[in-house]
């Protein structure tokens, strides 16, 4: 499926409505977790310890919240993986967030900034269709970018807020990478449970 929307995108078979929705689906899913992984990444460096090692430090507290259904299997297995090695680069939006909330120190409002690009997430995720107009596209774009900017000032690294301005820049105003959205489509896909992969592959079948 996958492969069948990237022939008819690179064919041009794709509206200005199809481009914005990918240019949003990129700022939501890839830019908006980098700040979230940076204050984690951050929180551990305090110990100072190895983002791995600092989850460790919390298996239990993690554990009590997979056992009331907080925490999903498959994100357990991300933060403790059974086989292979750690990858704080499998850690989405959503298990970022639990994370942060639980056992990282962020302030109020960085907090309501991840709550709400979270929000925009799973509002974006659920979305019926596959498309957005630009008055839409204009002003959901801001409300994350202004979210992001919040946990940018988290972050507290001045590096770190250039690169993520520029890229979110480029998302913005350069032409759409048709097969690198492709790639975040299909890796988003394969970290979500089976009833969201099959809605949202059903969608993206539709574009």
């Amino acid at each position: 499926k996958n492969f069948t929307l990237l022939k008819m995108a690179t064919a041009g078979h794709y509206s200005p409505e199809n481009e914005n929705f990918c240019r949003y689906f990129r700022l939501v899913n890839e830019t908006a977790a980098k700040p979230l992984r940076k204050i984690l990444e951050n929180n551990a460096n305090a110990r100072p310890l190895p983002v791995h090692t600092f989850l460790l430090c919390y298996k239990a507290k993690m554990q009590i919240l997979f056992n009331k259904g907080v925490i999903q299997q498959h994100q357990f297995d991300k933060m403790y993986p059974k086989t292979g090695t750690f990858s704080i680069e499998n850690l989405d939006i959503s298990l970022l967030c639990v994370i942060l909330t639980n056992i990282c120190n962020v302030s109020p409002k960085g907090k309501a900034a991840y709550e709400d690009i979270r929000k925009y997430r799973n509002e974006l995720c659920h979305n019926p269709v596959i498309a957005l107009p630009r008055l839409d596209y204009y002003s959901n774009f801001s409300k994350v970018h202004n979210a992001i900017k919040v946990l940018l000032k988290e972050c507290q690294d001045m590096t770190f807020e250039a690169e993520i301005e520029n890229e979110i820049k480029n998302i913005d105003e350069r032409p759409v990478s048709i097969s690198a959205v492709m790639n975040l489509f299909k890796e988003f896909l394969f970290t979500q449970d089976s009833e969201m992969a099959h809605t949202f592959s059903e969608r993206i079948r539709q574009l």
